[in-house]
């Protein structure tokens, strides 16, 4: 398996693994689903410097935290829809952290490729 960290120095690779794990934590308490003011209050949620975090995302996973946060947020909603069948789009959207009706859709056809009604009929669970 090739090393993701290959061209960080061995500092680097140990604040990206220090970084990595914070986040593992931060996903599996489902922390996407609040709303940071700042990204110095998520930083400091995940006990690294607002540099840090910066660093981590551009250079080590090539994304911004914002499109991180939003596939976290549309995952859990779309696990939401599946696990109940009758749960309105709307509301599983709430659930995962995106309050407006309408950015919600927005942000889950973008990602899924269609509406969450056509995605949930496609997956069998309508």
């Amino acid at each position: 398996m090739p090393n993701p960290y290959r061209r960080l120095s061995k500092e680097d690779a140990i604040i990206a693994d220090k970084i990595m794990e914070a986040l593992y934590r931060w996903t599996a308490g489902q922390k996407y689903r609040a709303t940071y003011h700042s990204y110095d209050a998520l930083a400091q949620d995940l006990d690294v410097s607002r540099e840090q975090l910066s660093w981590f995302f551009s250079e080590v996973l090539g994304a911004k935290f914002l499109s991180f946060r939003k596939r976290q947020r549309l995952a859990y909603a779309a696990f939401l829809m599946l696990q109940d069948g009758s749960m309105p789009a709307s509301a599983a959207g709430q659930k995962a952290g995106i309050a407006d009706k309408s950015d919600f859709r927005r942000q889950f056809s973008e990602v899924f490729g269609m509406s969450p009604d056509n995605w949930r009929v496609s997956s069998g669970k309508n």
